[in-house]
């Protein structure tokens, strides 16, 4: 997942990130990636979060709660910030 504008730079800009979150979940845990790349069943999956700068305050809650939630899915989420 790429999100490559600074965080804040949008009104909506945490509903789109949430949106963007659900959707690559929903295609993991659908079996969606599975049927598509069969080599990756059984596999740990990761969702990786490449931006420009470390996620701050409300931007970071987000973050930390999509990845407590996809954990308890065995869904590694990591933040990739471009320091």
């Amino acid at each position: 997942m790429v999100e490559d504008r600074p965080w804040g730079a949008a009104p909506d800009q945490d509903s789109q990130l949430q949106d963007k979150i659900n959707t690559y979940a929903g295609y993991i845990l659908d079996g969606s990636l599975a049927r598509q790349f069969p080599q990756t069943s059984g596999k740990t999956v990761r969702i990786r979060l490449d931006c420009p700068e470390t996620p701050r305050g409300h931007y970071a809650h987000i973050i930390e709660h999509a990845a407590r939630q996809l954990s308890d899915r065995d869904i590694d989420f990591q933040v990739n910030p471009a320091i």
